[in-house]
């Protein structure tokens, strides 16, 4: 499947002043609990548990 964007659609493309919070938190969330993954988000993921168990006990 090929997409093809002309200059008309790029000049209607809008941009979010900011992000979604619950977007983020929801994605994250689904990054945490898959198994595995990428290497590169080990840190990430350890500190975000590690957080989350603060969370969850308060």
């Amino acid at each position: 499947m090929r997409i093809v964007f002309t200059g008309e659609d790029l000049t209607r493309v809008r941009i979010a002043g900011r992000a979604d919070m619950m977007w983020e938190m929801a994605l994250s969330l689904h990054i945490l609990q898959r198994p595995g993954g990428a290497s590169a988000l080990s840190g990430w993921r350890r500190q975000a548990n590690k957080y989350a168990g603060m969370v969850m006990t308060l």
